[in-house]
């Protein structure tokens, strides 16, 4: 099965020169056993230079069709190699759910190219080379930098701060919670939790950020039940209570994802609690991710939905993920930000 992608299309200067050697390289799919794991940039490494970056894209797609995750330590280690941003930025493209390119854009920020970062980063969104992503999606990637540059969670949300439109703001703050999950699962930092929230409840700026990517770990506190999070989501004020049922949507997309077609009611089921706003923030927080893997299924999720809340659910899928003007924009970031 694995052995098809040896013969894949060589794409750029620097892979045609090396293609007949890499087409002559036969590896040892071996090393993929139980693979990907907590650390698998040392595979990225091995095969980079032996099959290029386009077959190892290939094989992602096709057995981890999200591969999000695998895909940030692939786009690195390409960056890491080439050296090229542009060059790798455009092997990358959107492939993995925009993950390559998170990977390449935070290996090439985080390693002190831009030493100062937020003095960079609105230029940097905007540049001609970054012109096919989505600005959110840039700030997204940013975010990952800041915190691999900074360490620290505090400052690294401080930095995305500089970004002048709160949208921007709030996408950047997506990607320093996304690393810190990623360091986290991996266990390259402490798994440190003073409260069962931790951080969410204890880092003020923008909550919606950390639940959404934290919610994996913090339903952990609750035995994974549903009940149990959307009780203690209830209990929280105002603007976290918002991030929790965001976070709550992001967290079971996948098992709505599943289930749609045969328990059509699942997604009224997860996000009927709390007020319009709780419930807004549960849709997207569902909707916008699933949209970006299959809109058609997100739009069929949204068809049991009615109402205003269809409607928010349908404008979520058509729209995705990194939507710069969304009109609840303004539940996600801090109090007092959002001026237009």
């Amino acid at each position: 099965m694995l052995h098809g992608w040896i013969l894949f299309t060589v794409v750029g200067v620097q892979q045609r020169a090396n293609g007949e050697r890499r087409r002559k390289t036969r590896p040892d799919w071996s090393d993929f056993a139980g693979w990907p794991g907590d650390d698998d940039r040392p595979v990225f490494r091995k095969y980079l230079p032996l099959i290029g970056p386009i077959a190892l894209l290939d094989y992602l797609e096709q057995e981890y069709p999200i591969c999000h995750g695998q895909a940030h330590s692939l786009g690195k280690e390409l960056y890491a190699q080439s050296r090229d941003l542009m060059f790798a930025l455009q092997i990358c493209g959107s492939r993995c759910t925009g993950a390559c390119m998170h990977g390449v854009i935070g290996e090439a920020l985080g390693e002190g190219l831009h030493r100062d970062i937020t003095s960079r980063m609105e230029g940097f969104c905007r540049s001609d080379t970054l012109a096919s992503y989505k600005q959110g999606n840039c700030a997204h990637a940013i975010g990952h930098a800041l915190l691999l540059n900074y360490k620290d969670l505090g400052n690294s949300l401080r930095g995305c701060r500089e970004f002048q439109l709160p949208a921007m703001r709030y996408y950047c703050a997506t990607g320093v919670y996304m690393q810190y999950r990623d360091w986290l699962e991996a266990g390259e930092i402490p798994e440190d939790r003073p409260t069962e929230m931790y951080p969410c409840d204890t880092y003020a700026l923008y909550p919606a950020a950390c639940y959404r990517y934290m919610m994996t770990t913090i339903q952990g506190a609750f035995d994974n039940r549903s009940d149990r999070i959307i009780d203690a989501c209830l209990a929280l004020p105002d603007r976290q209570r918002w991030g929790c049922f965001h976070g709550l949507g992001m967290a079971f997309q996948q098992l709505i994802m599943d289930w749609v077609m045969d328990e059509p009611g699942i997604l009224g089921e997860l996000c009927v609690h709390g007020t319009p706003i709780d419930q807004t923030m549960c849709v997207e927080g569902v909707i916008e991710t699933m949209a970006d893997f299959d809109e058609n299924l997100a739009h069929v999720a949204c068809d049991t939905l009615s109402g205003e809340l269809g409607e928010i659910c349908h404008s979520a899928a058509q729209e995705k993920m990194y939507r710069m003007g969304k009109p609840s924009l303004r539940y996600y970031v801090s109090d007092g930000e959002f001026t237009r």
